[in-house]
């Protein structure tokens, strides 16, 4: 009888501890993905870009929840300080709805899916990159 409670015992603290140390190791890609980011300059709509000026504008879409969006953000940020005279516009889609983000422009512009990056002058789309398969390459033609 004493077995089955140890087995259950055991089993229980294993999977406790598988647990948490997935949870753990979400957290820590998060935090990175967020320290990754500050360097971007963040918006709550595209109109704030065209208000700001009227160059070309280079703006990332994506959200740290999307564990694509973590995995590609080391990728802009490396080609974005390699550049540092071009600004990155981060538009976070987490917030969509409660910072005024306008979910119907992002569809119009051809943004189906995070991560994204357009290249945006005078209120005019230049340029679109959608996905997980974004390549540094890519992103370096963005850049000059």
């Amino acid at each position: 009888m004493r077995n089955p409670k140890k087995i259950s015992l055991f089993l229980l603290v294993f999977i406790g501890i598988i647990f948490f140390i997935t949870e753990t190791t979400e957290i820590k890609r998060c935090v990175f993905y967020n320290k990754q980011v500050q360097s971007f300059t963040k918006i709550s709509s595209l109109n704030e870009i065209n208000s700001l000026n009227n160059k070309e504008s280079i703006v990332y879409i994506g959200r740290f929840t999307c564990p694509v969006c973590r995995e590609f953000v080391p990728k802009l940020k490396e080609v974005s300080d390699e550049n540092p005279s071009k600004k990155v516009y981060y538009l976070d889609t987490d917030r969509l709805g409660n910072e005024g983000i306008d979910l119907v422009t992002l569809k119009e512009l051809g943004v189906s899916s995070v991560p994204t990056v357009i290249v945006l002058q005078n209120d005019e789309l230049k340029f679109i990159l959608n996905g997980s398969s974004i390549s540094v390459k890519q992103l370096k033609k963005l850049f000059y």
